[in-house]
């Protein structure tokens, strides 16, 4: 969870909303639908601790097409694309910080001008960081665990303290606030943009029910990662948010693209920008690690069912991981890299993960209808209350999301269909596999 969106995304929120109560009101919303959806992955998750998260949820609840759908939808939007949204930035923005720094340079310029085509260094050294982490995790679940953990709990011990000396350092409610901004009113348009920004930001959050197989006693552990990690993580961005309109005010984030390092030179000066771009690239390999060691489990576990190519199931049997999907993985994410089209992902990622979980909600009330379904050693946390909150939560976003890309004026056809091809993915694929199902079984 702890990834680029709390860095970003604030001063984007900021933007959408007009005063200081509706922005953290929306911080808080975030929040309140992950841990929503975590009591939902909760209970699916302690009923199939098994590889695959959506996917396997939504192959039992509700058949091969629709999970089909989902597992083509989690790969390639979801996964493939966050591991590209997450490792290209790292090298435009944190990295690039840090070489400037030290009299380098990570030129965006190709590396062969003279050619119609040609990489930077900087989509290089953003593919070379994604085939290290596919080692890792090829490697085995229990180093690629103890690098996600390193990874985690340095940057959010450092941000955490940093966080609370922003709170302390500025006067949150009398941050400086433009006349301009004072006069803006919220409106649902904001509001809702806002929520799928934030829900960006909290992603990840249900990324343990990926890789449920490979977890000791998952009845325990994936309910308690879930619902702690989440609550965990919703603080910590409140404490942040806080501290970043201590320092810079609303108005100030609202002009901002990156807000760790823009609060770190406003308290310590243009010297400590360097030192905070290393914490935070700290904290985005964390999340592109998870992203990677997740993305894999979902390739391989459609495969194990027969939606993909059987070689890709096969997990190594002295490392006990996927090696086959995580190759196809890495380039795959490559190919995206060098492609230069991962921002258009970016905008499919929020809605298509959305879609996913409130299918698997509808999958839970369906399986829980079924006499096999016994309650007997299944988490069940705020049931039903959480899950309906999660489900309407989500799609009252989707719903208006799709409503306002549709209705931009401003916007070309492009970027209207947008937000909508994730989902245009996923009911091309639910419908082409369901008219496949059906003409095999007539050949039958």
């Amino acid at each position: 969870m702890l990834g680029i969106g709390i860095f970003l995304m604030p001063g984007l929120v900021a933007s959408h909303v007009g005063s200081l109560t509706g922005f953290f009101a929306v911080w808080l919303f975030g929040g309140a639908v992950a841990l929503a959806g975590g009591s939902v992955y909760a209970a699916l998750g302690s009923l199939f601790p098994r590889a695959g998260g959506d996917y396997v949820f939504l192959r039992e609840s509700f058949g091969p097409s629709i999970s089909f759908s989902a597992s083509l939808l989690l790969f390639f939007g979801v996964f493939v694309g966050s591991i590209a949204t997450t490792a290209v930035p790292l090298f435009e923005f944190q990295f690039a910080e840090i070489a400037s720094h030290s009299g380098l340079n990570i030129s965006a310029e190709p590396i062969f001008s003279h050619l119609a085509w040609s990489p930077s260094w900087r989509s290089l050294g953003a593919i070379s960081l994604i085939g290290a982490l596919t080692i890792i995790n090829a490697v085995g679940t229990t180093l690629s665990s103890r690098v996600q953990v390193l990874l985690t709990v340095v940057p959010f011990a450092f941000l955490f303290l940093g966080a609370l000396y922003a709170v302390f350092s500025g006067d949150l409610w009398s941050a400086p606030v433009s006349p301009a901004h004072l006069t803006r009113s919220d409106s649902m348009a904001g509001y809702v943009k806002a929520a799928s920004a934030v829900y960006f930001a909290y992603s990840g959050w249900n990324a343990v029910a990926y890789v449920g197989g490979e977890i000791q006693d998952p009845k325990r552990n994936i309910p308690f990662s879930l619902i702690v990690g989440t609550l965990v993580i919703t603080l910590l961005y409140l404490l942040m948010c806080a501290g970043f309109v201590s320092v810079l005010g609303i108005e100030g984030l609202r002009t901002t693209s990156e807000a760790g390092t823009a609060v770190s030179a406003a308290l310590f000066g243009d010297g400590s920008r360097m030192l905070m771009a290393a914490l935070i690239a700290t904290a985005l390999i964390g999340s592109l690690n998870g992203c990677v060691l997740a993305g894999a489990r979902v390739a391989a576990a459609a495969a194990a069912d027969g939606l993909a190519p059987r070689w890709l199931a096969k997990f190594d049997p002295k490392l006990g991981t996927p090696v086959r999907a995580l190759v196809v993985q890495f380039f795959a994410a490559s190919i995206l890299v060098l492609s230069g089209r991962f921002e258009d992902l970016v905008a499919l990622t929020s809605l298509a993960m959305m879609l996913l979980g409130s299918l698997s909600v509808i999958g839970l009330f369906r399986l829980l209808r079924r006499p096999e379904q016994a309650r007997t050693g299944l988490v069940l946390i705020g049931f039903p209350w959480l899950p309906i909150a999660y489900l309407a939560a989500s799609l009252i976003v989707v719903v208006i999301s799709l409503y306002q890309a549709a209705t931009d004026a401003e916007a070309g056809l492009a970027q209207r269909l947008l937000p909508m091809l994730g989902l245009l993915l996923f009911a091309g694929a639910w419908g082409g596999h369901a008219l496949l199902e059906r003409l095999r079984a007539r050949a039958a």
